[in-house]
């Protein structure tokens, strides 16, 4: 009798704790600055700026959007495990339409997404977020 009782202690002890680690939208809910790795083979292709994200919650799906630059729109975004992902469109030239494809790995203890990139035209590039607040 004592086997099947620390049995199902140890099972609802692993249970619980897989549970509480699981990472859900509301955990990358803030504030969260964008950063390039610069282009080694071509630093004139660099992305030499950072662009602050805002990811929230709406009816328990994640979004983003840019809080300095209002010509992207983002979508497709998935949580799947610690895999992030999710496509940018930038808007700028309405004749030219222009994806980013992002697939990024969250650190939820160094408050930390990385990963790469690759856009439209098929060039690709490392990038993180680091989360502000």
């Amino acid at each position: 009798m004592k086997k099947p009782i620390l049995y199902l202690s140890v099972l609802t002890l692993t249970i619980s704790c897989g549970v509480k680690n699981k990472l859900t939208p509301q955990d990358l809910s803030g504030i969260w600055t964008e950063h390039w790795v610069p282009d080694i083979i071509d630093p004139d292709k660099s992305v030499n700026y950072v662009d602050t994200l805002k990811l929230y919650t709406k009816n328990n799906q994640l979004n983003i959007t840019c809080i300095n630059y209002d010509m992207y729109v983002y979508s497709d975004i998935q949580l799947k495990g610690n895999q992030l992902t999710f496509t940018k469109e930038n808007l700028v030239d309405p004749n030219e339409r222009f994806f980013v494809y992002y697939t990024l790995t969250v650190n939820k203890k160094r408050n930390e997404c990385s990963g790469g990139i690759i856009n439209s035209v098929n060039e690709e590039n490392k990038v993180s977020l680091k989360k502000m607040q």
